[in-house]
């Protein structure tokens, strides 16, 4: 029996994400992060199910709001990666969200 709810992340992403710059992790993978939305918290948060696990949550979040090589992940799939590149992407996970731009005037 499979333990949790698995989220399948569509390839296709909203057209206003705007996404970060590239970080590179120590296996070479390149990341960005977007910032998440209510949405992105929802579904974590069904993710991870009862007891809550907040490492679970982090990992949900990450797979929601970051794209690896250009493409999105799974929850599960961050627990097949290289433990540096996980404890990277945690480090990076835990910073604040760098607020929205404002639209440029025109």
């Amino acid at each position: 029996m499979s333990e949790g709810i698995r989220i399948k992340v569509p390839d296709a992403v909203a057209s206003g994400d705007v996404w970060g710059p590239e970080i590179e992790l120590p296996s070479g993978t390149k990341v960005q992060f977007r910032r998440g939305t209510g949405k992105d918290v929802r579904l974590a948060l069904t993710a991870v199910g009862q007891p809550f696990d907040s490492t679970r949550y982090l990992y949900a979040m990450i797979a929601r709001t970051s794209r690896f090589d250009g493409k999105q992940i799974t929850m599960e799939a961050v627990d097949d990666l290289d433990a540096e590149d996980v404890e990277r992407l945690l480090e990076e996970a835990r910073k604040p969200s760098p607020s929205p731009k404002a639209p440029a005037e025109s």
